[in-house]
């Protein structure tokens, strides 16, 4: 029996693809607030000013933090570990492409700072450096499943649940080709690297 029917997995897909969309927005406002931020740590002036400039940042990436998706958070919140989507999508899929990201965490040090000189700015930039990693991963995942979206949608209505893991003829399952193709380590970034062990194991054990 099929895992699901087509119409019921291009429905979670779509949604899988839109709420990586607001992921990426999100990072992208927080990459340019904390830009502002790298600006106002060079800047000398009023004390007053710069830290009521700060207080503002920090409302600002709070807020961005507090992002929703149809009534889900986009990230975790209250220092929550990583978790996958918040709602249904596909088994295995959403393992490897979706990831509700702790973005309290990458950004404490920033919130919890009572004044912008208690802040490094090497330290600032290395968490831009980080988020402008997180949103090109988002991307990468978000592209994987758009312009593969048939692809998916075929291979989920039609296969049963002890399928995902079968090896083809060469040896590889079609999961593990997902991890080979010319997009491997952008996709591979935003992947559970133990779903990738898995994958790869259970292949070297078919070809032994």
């Amino acid at each position: 029996m099929p895992l699901k029917s087509r119409e019921q997995i291009e429905a979670p897909l779509q949604q899988g693809v839109s709420y990586l969309h607001v992921q990426g927005k999100a990072l992208d406002s927080v990459r340019d607030v904390l830009g502002q931020l790298e600006s106002l740590l060079e800047e000398s002036g009023s004390t007053t000013r710069r830290r009521k400039a700060f207080k503002s940042i920090q409302l600002d990436l709070i807020l961005l933090g507090d992002t929703k998706f149809n009534g889900h958070n986009a990230f975790t919140r209250n220092g929550g570990a990583e978790a996958g989507a918040p709602f249904y999508f596909p088994e295995g899929l959403g393992r490897i492409f979706l990831r509700q990201l702790n973005l309290g965490k990458l950004l404490a040090g920033i919130l919890e700072a009572e004044d912008p000189d208690d802040l490094i700015a090497e330290s600032v930039r290395h968490t831009t450096l980080n988020v402008h990693a997180l949103l090109g991963q988002i991307r990468a995942a978000a592209e994987e499943l758009e312009v593969n979206f048939q692809h998916y949608s075929e291979r989920f209505a039609s296969l049963t649940a002890g399928d995902l893991g079968e090896g083809t003829a060469g040896g590889r399952s079609w999961m593990g080709g997902l991890f080979r193709n010319r997009r491997a380590f952008e996709v591979q970034a935003n992947v559970d690297p133990s779903l990738i062990r898995v994958v790869r194991k259970s292949e070297q054990e078919d070809r032994n």
